[in-house]
């Protein structure tokens, strides 16, 4: 994915979650995020965010994602697959964690 394609994507997820109430900072924080500046997004924090909203909003991730067909592209792709699933799995670890 092209950084500027990133950006938006990062950019696009940040704003409809912070509309949802969800501040950047604790976005960044809950989902390791290098920085809850959109536009500094790696590709792993594009992933993570991505992941989240799939999971946990996802008519975020519909609204987002749904003219942006680079992005499908890259989602599709095998190592990708596999980052977001252990993703995922370090988050559903950590939120098990935090409810014991």
């Amino acid at each position: 994915m092209h950084p500027n394609e990133r950006s938006e994507i990062a950019q696009d997820l940040m704003h409809e979650l912070e509309r949802r109430g969800l501040a950047p900072s604790w976005l960044q924080k809950m989902l390791g995020l290098g920085s809850s500046d959109p536009t500094q997004s790696s590709p792993e924090d594009v992933a993570r965010l991505a992941e989240y909203s799939r999971q946990h909003h996802p008519e975020v991730f519909q609204k987002v994602v749904a003219d942006k067909p680079f992005f499908v592209r890259w989602l599709s792709k095998p190592l990708v697959g596999a980052l977001v699933g252990v993703i995922a799995g370090k988050l559903l670890n950590r939120a098990y964690d935090s409810h014991k």
